[in-house]
Formats: structure tokens, sequence, C-alpha cells
């Protein structure tokens, strides 16, 4: 038996991956008249690629619906968890949390992550996702 799964108002127990982001349980409708969008969450971490040590980020995630979607908050959460046990740079990370909620939504996506200060240095780190520029005609 195939078993549909649902995030809204069901404990998922388990991290989303990217492909099960860009599922109808995981986007909403953008309702009328909504022009942004900001996530931000202290509570993203992944493992130094080096150390294997945690690393925790704050997270800001902005986007305009201009597809007419928006991720679903729960779902974005348990995409967010699936980081915690990856071994990636902040810098892939922010890259790779922007690319897959513009494949989700098609819509411009800016994902900024600041890491907590390690050996004295904070590091902060924006990836901008965006639909490609129409071709100009001449």
């Amino acid at each position: 038996m195939t078993q549909t799964t649902t995030y809204l108002g069901e404990h998922l127990g388990r991290p989303l991956t990217a492909d099960e982001l860009a599922t109808p349980a995981a986007i909403i409708a953008a309702p009328d008249h909504l022009t942004d969008v900001t996530f931000t969450t202290s509570e993203l971490s992944a493992n130094c690629p080096v150390t294997r040590q945690p690393d925790l980020y704050t997270a800001t995630i902005s986007y305009r619906p201009t597809a007419g979607k928006c991720v679903e908050s729960k779902a974005l959460k348990h995409y967010l968890w699936s980081f915690r046990d990856q071994n990636i740079y902040a810098e892939e990370l922010a890259s790779r949390i922007a690319g897959d909620l513009h494949q989700a939504l098609h819509a411009p996506i800016a994902v900024s992550l600041t890491q907590q200060v390690r050996g004295g240095l904070t590091l902060t780190v924006t990836a901008n996702a965006a639909a490609p520029e129409e071709p100009q005609h001449g």
C-alpha cells in the first residue's frame, strides 16, 4: 500500500529531501497581494567537512512568490533538517538551499547564512538564485 505523506499538521519524523520539497504537499498557493516572504531560523546545522564537527547557522531565506507559489513552513523546516548530518561548507550549503528552493518555487531566492563564531571569525555567506534573464530582442 502506498502512503501519501502530508506535512501540515502531521509529525513527519524525518528530514525532507529536495525532491519532496517540490511536491504539492510542500508547496502552497500564494495568496493575492503577497509580495515578499522571509524565513529566519537559528536552528540550521551541518557538519564541517574537515573536522566533522557541527556548524550552527542563523539562516535568512527570502523570496518573491512570482510564480504564485509559497513553501509551506513545516516542509521548509523538515528540508533544512536534512542538512544536520551532511558534511558541507557554508558556501555550498547556502547555494544548495537557494537552488533547491528556486527549483521548487520558480521564484527568485536569497539565502544568507551566518555561522556561529569559530576560531574568532564570523562567516556570513549569501546565495541568490533567479530565473535566467529573458533574451533581449533588438
